[in-house]
């Protein structure tokens, strides 16, 4: 296991130092494809294989965080829509700006949310971030009811804390309601000064 993720690591970071010339292009191309054919043959699990093909290469030489994004937007793509059959209330983290606006507006479709609302203590924003892996800190948490009938797409969250779920709405908008309620989240920390 040490080997397969030294080999990947090294072929990842012959391809971030491949000059952007086209035979650097295509010698990234050869080391991916060397390395992919090599660790399909020594995985053993074919899921584990698979997840390697689907490794978006590319998207590592922008950065982690737009790997992620991008790893994120192609799992919920292929993750089947479910119907809600009673109401749920849950979480959306955000500014505090963009819940003000879905109180007036409603929520679009294709938005996250945490998989429930549980009871208990606000979290702080540096909290959230890390817990459900938010590009950036949240300061506010709008709690919302999803009617019944909603179409979602439940998930884990990807850069987040293991085995946290979330929730995306799929093609259909949430129309305000009365009951929604936006909370500010309190820092540990002394808030930044605004610039």
């Amino acid at each position: 296991m040490k080997r397969q993720t030294a080999l990947v690591l090294v072929a990842a970071l012959l391809m971030s130092l491949a000059p952007g010339s086209a035979y650097g292009l295509q010698l990234g191309s050869a080391v991916r494809r060397g390395t992919a054919r090599a660790l399909s043959k020594r995985l053993t699990s074919r899921s584990a294989a698979q997840a390697l093909k689907r490794f978006d290469w590319h998207a590592l030489r922008r950065g982690p965080k737009a790997a992620l994004l991008r790893a994120e937007a192609a799992r919920d793509k292929r993750t089947p829509a479910v119907r809600l059959t009673q109401p749920r209330r849950v979480f959306r983290y955000t500014s505090v700006s963009q819940a003000k606006q879905y109180r007036k507006s409603g929520i679009p479709s294709k938005t996250h949310f945490t998989s429930h609302a549980h009871p208990g203590r606000l979290p702080s924003p540096e909290l959230a971030k890390e817990k459900y892996g938010l590009p950036r800190r949240p300061h506010a948490r709008v709690t919302v009811t999803i009617p019944a009938g909603t179409q979602l797409k439940p998930n884990k969250v990807v850069a987040g804390h293991p085995g946290v779920g979330e929730l995306r709405t799929h093609y259909r908008r949430l129309k305000p309601s009365a009951d929604w309620k936006v909370t500010e989240l309190k820092w540990k920390s002394p808030r930044p000064a605004p610039k």
